[in-house]
């Protein structure tokens, strides 16, 4: 699979190709790009997905406080699992956003030669989205490429989107994130050096340093699996504040308590999948109580990822 950071200078001899922020690749992404590849390796095409960073809605100040389900190398790394040949992030910025439709399908057209542009229900592009449906398909009849439009994957009756997975994780339902995924959801960090907390309570826990950017499970206690190195341990996982203590952190952190390690890992990198609530964020009012509490964690934790693949 091939990455590149811009659109410019590409120059590929023809291809199927696919547009959107894809973030999350989530089960809808996954139904709209299985049709991309199976189309593409059909008739001897590349899979090409065009995607962008920043995403359009922060640049353009329509997403307030948005965070990215995945970063956009991990993304990177999901469509290449998916069979997906070349995936470009091109740079979105305001000079992107004034092109109409018309001068960024000409771009493609020149740098990537597509021949069948696989979109999903609700697509459009170019300045102030006039670039839907139908007048896809009228630049499509002007440039020769066909158009593939993907039917919404639902799920339970509803649409499956980014928005979804989000709402999911805002309220701890990492369960539900999961189902519209189609796998845990997963951060991804180096581990750095703490106040050394939970060590003094009988807990070391491994301090993950996550992308500011990133979206956070609501603040709370969850089961995890963490995979270090290789190597993969249960673990239950704090997400937040700390409240039980005085000077807080501005922004939530997430702690990670390995179940039966005992090592060093610092400067390591930690993935964590987020597998189940275990309850939410409490202050307690005497270290003792919390220290009860984290006893009875772990106890919830290690039973619950027992029954858990």
């Amino acid at each position: 699979m091939q990455h590149y950071w811009s659109l410019q200078n590409l120059d590929l001899r023809g291809s199927w190709l696919t547009i959107g922020s894809f973030d999350g690749v989530h089960l809808g992404h996954q139904a709209l790009l299985g049709e991309l590849v199976r189309g593409a390796h059909a008739e001897g095409w590349a899979a090409v997905v065009l995607t962008f960073h920043p995403h359009p809605g922060v640049v353009l100040n329509k997403r307030k406080g948005f965070t990215y389900l995945n970063s956009p190398e991990g993304k990177v790394g999901l469509l290449a699992g998916l069979g997906v040949d070349v995936v470009i992030t091109h740079p979105f910025n305001l000079e992107v956003a004034k092109d109409s439709a018309r001068d960024f399908i000409q771009k493609l057209v020149q740098n990537l030669q597509v021949k069948q542009l696989c979109i999903g229900h609700d697509f459009a592009l170019g300045r102030g989205r006039a670039g839907d449906l139908p007048a896809l398909a009228e630049l499509g009849k002007e440039f020769g490429f066909g158009i593939d439009e993907v039917e919404a994957f639902k799920l339970d009756g509803e649409v499956v989107s980014s928005s979804r997975v989000r709402q999911a994780l805002s309220a701890g339902e990492v369960e539900l994130a999961q189902q519209l995924m189609g796998r845990p959801y997963k951060l991804i960090g180096e581990v750095v050096h703490g106040d050394s907390r939970g060590k003094s309570l009988g807990f070391p826990t491994a301090n993950m340093d996550v992308w500011s950017e990133r979206a956070l499970p609501k603040p709370g206690v969850y089961a995890c699996r963490a995979v270090i190195e290789g190597s993969i341990y249960n673990a239950v996982t704090n997400v937040g504040f700390r409240p039980t203590f005085d000077n807080q952190p501005l922004n939530p952190g997430v702690e990670a308590y390995l179940l039966d390690f005992d090592g060093d890992l610092y400067r390591k990198t930690m993935q964590l999948s987020f597998i189940h609530h275990l309850r939410d964020e409490v202050r307690y009012h005497t270290i003792q109580a919390l220290i009860d509490q984290m006893h009875l964690d772990v106890q919830v934790g290690r039973q619950y990822l027992a029954g858990v693949k």
